[in-house]
């Protein structure tokens, strides 16, 4: 019987397959093995401790590629929505950062992005930005929605919920700003986006935390934009 999607694929993970379905095959621990596409077989040896990838006969080179890929993948990318601070939710190029970084390394050590002033001192009024972005929940929100309209939707409700946080100091609106700030900035590690200094793959952000990234992110993205 075929499928329209590999047996690497997980259920939950919706993208889409990216070449033969059977170009490598994953192996676990247990030495359980699992046929993929490339791109689905980097997502699951990602999330994989002490996973090994061969290549199908017929396609030499498929698991290098995969094996490349898998490096800079975070586990389980599918959960967009999970926090991404600990050792085993980062990518392995990431840990690897970290620990040229030094593991003894204090935040308070490592340059910082833009502050809070720095991001929103020319921003729109709160009530103005609010209105904004439920204009763009309407016009951006569906599948057929641009990608840059996306990624602006994203950006904007986490500033936004950044700077609500911000002002009211209340438990549940600072939830909602780090869940909003991990949310963009899983969707650019995803899609290799960022205009700021520092990549959303940067080991800085395991120290500075989401919202330092939606600062960054906003603060470059308003100042070209904003009407004169």
């Amino acid at each position: 019987m075929t499928t329209d999607r590999c047996a690497a694929a997980h259920p939950e993970d919706l993208t889409s397959c990216v070449g033969p379905h059977d170009l490598v095959t994953v192996f676990d621990r247990s030495n359980h093995g699992m046929g993929g596409c490339e791109h689905h077989a980097a997502r699951l040896l990602a999330s994989l401790e002490g996973g090994r990838v061969v290549s199908a006969p017929d396609h030499p080179g498929a698991a290098i590629r995969v094996l490349h890929a898998a490096d800079g993948i975070r586990p389980f990318a599918w959960l967009t929505t999970a926090p991404r601070t600990e050792p085993g939710q980062l990518s392995a190029a990431e840990n690897r950062a970290a620990a040229e970084v030094g593991e003894d390394l204090r935040g308070d050590e490592i340059p910082a992005p833009f502050t809070f002033r720095d991001a929103y001192s020319s921003a729109p009024e709160v009530s103005a930005e609010t209105h904004a972005v439920r204009r763009l929940q309407v016009t951006s929100g569906g599948p057929a929605a641009l990608q840059e309209e996306a990624r602006e939707l994203l950006l904007r409700h986490a500033a936004l919920a950044d700077r609500v946080a911000e002002e009211s100091g209340d438990a549940d609106d600072q939830a909602e700003a780090e869940k909003a700030g991990y949310a963009l900035l899983d969707h650019d590690h995803e899609h290799g986006i960022w205009r700021g200094v520092y990549p959303p793959g940067h080991v800085i952000w395991v120290h500075r935390g989401p919202r330092a990234y939606t600062r960054q992110e906003y603060v470059t993205w308003y100042r070209p934009t904003a009407r004169t």
